[in-house]
């Protein structure tokens, strides 16, 4: 499904709910697998919203990944002599051709993975 086919079964069932008609059942299960989806994941909330835009495919998903690897955002952030997070976050958008966003995303990554190792070895304590 493109994301104008979810678009328009989107703005169907604005219209089935404003006339209080009943949803079909395809677009109830379309709309309620999203949602189940979006619980299902190990997220923050922060995150969910983005999480349901994408499992109601109005999210672009045919774009490019770049592949940053996490270690290496890692050391050079870690051992880097940047000024501050910006120029950091400036000099890696260059390095790799993306954008700021782009890095500072691989960057919450790159954290969240921490904090999981962190968790996991906290487990041998």
């Amino acid at each position: 499904m493109t994301a104008d086919q979810a678009w328009d079964q989107l703005r169907y069932l604005a219209r089935l709910l404003r006339a209080r008609q009943p949803i079909p059942d395809e677009l109830a299960d379309f709309i309620a697998d999203a949602i189940e989806a979006t619980e299902g994941k190990n997220i923050e909330a922060t995150k969910k919203g983005k999480a349901f835009t994408d499992e109601l495919e109005l999210t672009a998903r045919n774009r490019r990944k770049i592949e940053i690897p996490l270690r290496d955002l890692g050391v050079e952030h870690d051992f880097g002599d940047d000024p501050s997070e910006n120029a950091f976050a400036s000099r890696m958008a260059n390095s790799y051709q993306v954008g700021e966003t782009t890095i500072r995303n691989r960057l919450d990554e790159l954290d969240e993975e921490r904090r999981k190792e962190a968790a996991e070895l906290s487990k041998y304590d």
